[in-house]
This record gives structure tokens, C-alpha cells and sequence, in this order.
């Protein structure tokens, strides 16, 4: 458990950094999964040889550092030579082994051609024939080397032990009939080490790292590159131009200025005629200075028809020009 202990303490101080600085391209970033599947075998020049399997999953918690789960099944095999020594033997000892291993892994320098890491792990293991469960450390470095795409060569070295050590090797010393001869140790608690080799496929790092690099750029308030957002932004309609106030108009050809300049009369237009005073009207009577004169009565009967009536004036002509004068043109 101490090294379980160690690795998280590790991971929880990494994280933010990770967070921090981590978004990129690189292979193994956050949301990184690793599904893994292995085979293996061994001691087939010894008296005991092995064949086991074994399936995991990692995941990426943060750059470079994934969380996993293995499960592995280990059969021993004993062979006729070591069973006709013992007879027995293999109905006492274990002929299987099963562990579950969380295990803790961190990249510290990402490539795609070439990325080393180190792993530990703790967890229990379980032995059949009533051989009891154990506890069992896990941890070694690594490399991992692509290959194409996402698939990439595991090489590295692994160690391993059992514990508590003194009540694992009681359980697995075969006892034989006769008492006199001595026991046999299966020698499998003490410490341990062997080559690992593999296949590895690693899905999701890429995108997760394009995603947090847009998001990034957005809380930066950027623009994110053409590649990354393809969309094209939206563009803000214009504000319309507010209508201009019109002025007063003049019929429907106004001018553009109205003015109250007093409109000129033209210099073919006969001026006003003014009663003079002392004249004498047609009646015979005579004007005083400043007197207006009453119009006379008309008589129907000798009166001809008065003249029609002139045309109306055009839309245009200006009602407020002076009496006695003509009509701008």
C-alpha cells in the first residue's frame, strides 16, 4: 500500500501542472484509454513451468498520468519428473494464481517516436487448493515506441513481490507423506523480475487535446484557427442609418429650401394702380386721402355676363406672394 500511497500523493501534485501546461497534441494526454491484453509464459526448462494471460485498462486522468485496472491468471504446470519425486504436489500447491493490480503509469516525456514511463502498482492475490490470498507490489520503467497510428511496441521490466513473505512460504512448502524426507518450497514469494513486451493501442489523446486547445483559445478570447473551426463566425448585421427629418413642402416639386425671402416681381408687370387723391370716380364723387371707396350697386339687367373664371393656378405658385404682383416662375 505504501507504494499505492506514494504514486497517488505524485499524481494529485502533478495534476494541475498537467492541467496547466498540457494542452497539445502530444501522444498520451488527458483522455488517453489504453486497453491492453497480454500472454505469457515461462520455466519450461525447470521443474514448474507457467502460462498465463492477462487483460487491463488504463486511462489518462491528467498529461501524461493514467489510472489502470489488470487482471492476470497465471497456471502453473508441474511437470511428471518433480510429481514422481512428490507425489502429491500438485494437490497441495497452488496450479493457480489470480491478481487484480490498480496500478498507477506516468509518461514523463511524450513523443510519438519515443515515450519512456514508469509504473507501480498494489493489490491482492489469490491462490486455489486453499493456498490463501496475499498481497503483491508491482513496478518497473518502460518505453513505449510507435509504430503506426495509434499503435505502438511496449518494452520494459518488471518487478515484483509477494507479502507478508514468512506466511506466504508456509503455504507454499509441499509437506511430503513420510516425514523424514523434507519439505519442497515453491519458490514464488520472494522477489522477483522478467522482461515484458507487447502491443499497445491508445485512443482519444489527439482530439481531447484539439478540444482543450479551442477551449482555451475561447476563454483567452481569440479566434480559433480555420483547421480547428471550420464554421465561418457569424457576422453582425449593420445598424440601419436613422431617416433624416424632412422639412416642410411646396407642392410636389418641392425645392430643397423653403426661404421667407419676399418673392421679386417680374419687370414686365404693370405696377399697382393707387386712388389719387382728390380724384374724381365715375360716379362723381371725390376721394379723400386715405378714404376707401364702396363699390356700386350692379344692375343685372344691363350688366353682360361676367367673364369665366381663369384658370387655377399650378400646385407650384406661391399663395403668400405680395397683391398686385405676378407669380414666380
Amino acid at each position: 500500500m505504501v507504494i499505492s500511497t506514494v504514486l497517488a500523493a505524485v499524481a494529485l501534485a502533478w495534476s494541475p501542472a498537467a492541467e496547466a501546461g498540457g494542452r497539445d497534441d502530444r501522444p498520451w494526454g488527458r483522455g488517453t484509454m489504453v486497453p491492453t491484453f497480454g500472454l505469457g509464459a515461462g520455466g519450461f526448462f525447470s521443474d514448474i513451468a507457467n502460462v498465463g494471460f492477462g487483460l487491463g485498462f488504463n486511462y489518462y486522468i491528467v498529461n501524461g498520468l493514467s489510472a489502470g485496472l489488470s487482471f492476470s491468471d497465471t497456471v502453473l504446470i508441474y511437470r511428471s519428473a518433480i510429481k514422481a519425486r512428490f507425489p502429491g504436489i500438485e494437490d497441495q500447491l497452488p496450479t493457480n494464481i489470480f491478481d487484480v493490480t490498480p496500478t498507477l503509469q506516468y509518461v514523463f516525456f511524450r513523443s510519438r517516436r519515443f515515450s519512456p514511463y514508469v509504473f507501480g502498482g498494489v493489490g491482492p492475490v489469490v491462490f486455489n487448493h486453499g493456498a490463501g490470498t496475499y498481497g503483491q507490489w508491482t513496478a518497473g520503467p518502460g518505453v513505449f515506441l510507435n509504430v503506426a497510428g495509434p499503435l505502438y511496441v511496449n518494452v520494459g521490466v518488471g518487478f515484483s513481490g509477494l507479502f507478508p513473505t514468512g506466511r506466504c512460504q508456509d503455504a507454499l512448502t509441499y509437506t511430503p507423506a513420510d516425514p523424514t524426507e523434507g519439505g519442497v518450497l515453491l519458490d514464488l514469494c520472494s522477489f522477483r523480475w522478467g522482461p515484458q513486451l507487447g502491443l499497445v493501442v491508445a485512443f482519444g489523446g489527439g482530439r481531447q487535446g484539439r478540444r482543450e486547445r479551442r477551449d482555451a483559445e475561447r476563454e483567452r478570447g481569440g479566434s480559433p484557427s480555420p483547421a480547428s473551426n471550420p464554421m465561418p463566425a457569424a457576422v453582425e448585421p449593420e445598424p440601419e442609418p436613422e431617416p433624416e427629418p424632412l422639412g416642410p413642402a411646396v407642392g410636389p416639386e418641392a425645392p430643397d429650401e423653403v426661404t421667407s425671402e419676399p418673392v421679386e416681381a417680374p419687370e414686365d408687370a404693370p405696377p399697382p394702380v393707387e386712388p389719387e387723391s382728390g380724384a374724381t370716380t365715375e360716379s362723381g364723387a371725390t376721394t379723400e386721402p386715405g378714404a376707401t371707396t364702396e363699390p356700386e350697386p350692379v344692375d343685372p339687367e344691363t350688366t353682360p355676363d361676367p367673364a369665366p373664371p381663369a384658370e387655377a393656378a399650378p400646385p407650384s405658385v406661391d399663395r403668400t406672394a405680395i397683391s398686385g404682383s405676378a407669380p414666380p416662375r
